[in-house]
């Protein structure tokens, strides 16, 4: 301690000395050196090492505040999309709502006697066998499906704020980006000194999507979702800004009140007759097995993998093949029913988007291959359909059963009639590994083991789009809407692509390993599983929303409970595990594995 006091005082003489030019006794400092210089080496080591070892200190306390930053960034981020897709759904909801009122129509209170055909109808009789009874959820109420007066608008514009180029997005982008994008500098090929030129849009990407603004990357850049962060080298724009912007793209990216007005009223006329096409497709009771003929469930003490999962689009339902039979569980993974196969191995089970068929695809490895279509509600066979020579890799079913489509080793896709008839083949370069039918029943997506989906017309086989991107192996697909298809790759992303423009909307490296499989589910989620053991959920935009932890076994097969806030998914061993989102835990069960 002594040495370091006269360290200290040497110092200071020294600097006073150096401000004096020389008026101080250069003896004494002279003398104080010298002292110094007889200092033990170990304190001089003592000294450093521990100013060394609290730099380290606070350099790790500054990295890992750094990295909880960034972690709450992230959730930040994912929060603020979750909330955006609530907001959207919820003006969706508000214009439906106002469309009603302006028809006349007039919705029924449930809890005074009122609401849709079918409900408060008691169940049938339970299924037999194992299986147990359980309370289906109730059916969706219908909404009224009157059309509008003649020229009557679709909505009232009026209510609503309406943001136009006019009235607010000229001066806004003029005065924060027309120094990097006017007419003459143009960088990355945008020019917002005009509305013509925001709508022509730039050189890298869709500048601007009408109504969706979290497709459009103007928006994405401004609001900091997308790198390069817009205005360069510049602080954010204020929120209020950004949520203008919003709006503004929200209601059409429209150039006066006229144009806003048009298209929020084209835009509800068309939510307006989804829903009531989709309240017609959901009618009546949610399908629900009643009557299934006896059947014991099969157990083994190694049950193999479960390569298959599915989940009722209208019931609280979930199948998974078994060994020749088909499984379903309830919502809590108790046996429900169990279905007998001709076959000699269930490889694949699904369900049709209306929940009313369901399907089981395998045979005989090396020899033939099949698949089953039973009516959900009684378990009768409505038809065996193909003639593979190995077991099929996917298979797919429409609604209205005029679709019936196999696909495998043989590098085709083959869609049937529900009489067997062959309606067409689709030539692939690869394995096919995985079908889809749109819930509409317009559209069949085939992906390959070369990396390529493609999407026929289920009409006649017409090639309508050829999505290529994945590194790799395509292992699955999904339709989250009409139009839209979720994919997982061997390159360990997963993606949504538009399958009427044919363009990849946004992808995400989901897994550490290979994505093997894709589900979409409530609230427009879409779920994946992969090689590294976990579950990865994301919201429609592409949002990381959830990831499990590790299960310690390839994850084989995926799909969602009831609620977009529960995943399931079976892995090598034959476990099937449940993700609960909000509680970030993960319980596992053996289905098909001995009685406890």
């Amino acid at each position: 301690m002594v040495g370091w006091l006269v360290v200290g005082f040497a110092l200071g003489s020294y600097a006073t000395a150096q401000d004096d030019r020389g008026t101080r006794d250069g003896a004494r400092l002279q003398k104080l050196l010298q002292e110094l210089a007889a200092t033990d080496a170990s304190a001089w080591a003592a000294r450093q090492t521990k100013l060394e070892a609290e730099a380290k200190a606070h350099e790790q306390e500054a990295k890992t505040m750094r990295q909880q930053a960034e972690s709450l960034q992230r959730r930040a981020d994912a929060e603020d999309a979750t909330a955006r897709e609530l907001r959207q759904r919820l003006d969706a909801l508000r214009k439906v709502q106002a469309l009603v009122a302006a028809w006349g129509g007039q919705r029924k209170d449930p809890a005074q006697g009122g609401g849709p055909a079918g409900d408060g109808a008691k169940e049938g009789p339970p299924p037999t066998g194992k299986a147990v009874p359980v309370v289906p959820p109730a059916a969706k109420p219908a909404m009224p499906n009157s059309p509008p007066a003649e020229g009557m608008p679709a909505n009232d514009a009026k209510d609503e704020e309406l943001v136009t180029w006019r009235n607010r997005i000229e001066d806004l982008l003029g005065e924060r980006c027309a120094g990097c994008h006017d007419q003459d500098s143009k960088k990355g090929g945008l020019d917002v000194t005009s509305f013509a030129a925001v709508r022509e849009g730039g050189s890298s990407g869709n500048t601007l999507v009408p109504g969706e603004p979290d497709q459009s990357r103007l928006y994405r850049l401004v609001a900091h979702e997308e790198r390069p962060f817009m205005p360069k080298d510049e602080d954010r724009l204020p929120a209020a800004a950004i949520a203008a912007l919003r709006r503004w793209i929200e209601q059409g990216a429209s150039e006066d009140e006229a144009g806003a007005r048009a298209f929020l009223a084209a835009k509800a006329k068309t939510a307006a007759t989804a829903t009531s096409a989709s309240d017609a497709r959901d009618a009546g009771p949610a399908p629900w097995p009643q009557g299934w003929p006896t059947v014991e469930l099969r157990t083994f003490e190694h049950p193999g993998v479960i390569k298959s999962l599915a989940r009722s689009p209208r019931a609280g339902l979930l199948a998974l093949p078994g060994h020749g039979q088909v499984v379903l569980l309830d919502t809590e993974l108790a046996p429900v029913g169990v279905l007998a196969s001709e076959l000699d191995q269930v490889e694949l089970v699904g369900f049709s988007p209306d929940g009313a068929t369901l399907f089981a695809a395998g045979g005989e490895r090396g020899k033939r291959g099949q698949i089953e279509i039973f009516d959900l509600r009684s378990g009768q066979c409505l038809g065996r359909v193909g003639k593979e020579r190995d077991t099929p890799l996917a298979a797919a079913v429409s609604s209205a059963r005029d679709l019936v489509a196999l696909a495998g080793s043989g590098k085709y896709a083959r869609a049937h009639g529900i009489d067997g008839t062959l309606s067409f083949a689709a030539k692939h370069d690869d394995f096919v590994l995985s079908l889809a039918v749109s819930s509409d029943g317009k559209l069949l997506a085939a992906a390959d083991r070369s990396g390529v989906i493609r999407v026929y017309t289920t009409r006649g086989g017409r090639l309508e789009q050829t999505l290529t991107g994945h590194a790799g192996a395509v292992n699955a697909v999904a339709f989250l809407t009409d139009t839209r298809i979720a994919s997982a790759g061997a390159d360990g992303t997963v993606r949504l692509w538009d399958a009427a423009a044919g363009r990849e909307l946004w992808r995400q490296n989901a897994h550490a390993g290979e994505a093997l499989a894709v589900a979409t589910g409530p609230d427009a989620r879409i779920a994946s599983a992969g090689s590294d053991g976990r579950v990865r959920v994301f919201a429609a935009n592409g949002k990381p929303l959830a990831q499990s932890p590790p299960v310690g076994e390839w994850l084989y097969a995926v799909a969602f409970g009831t609620t977009g806030d529960t995943v399931l998914a079976g892995d090598w061993r034959g476990r099937l595990h449940r993700y609960d989102l909000k509680a970030k835990r993960i319980a596992s069960t053996v289905p098909l594995g001995p009685a406890q």
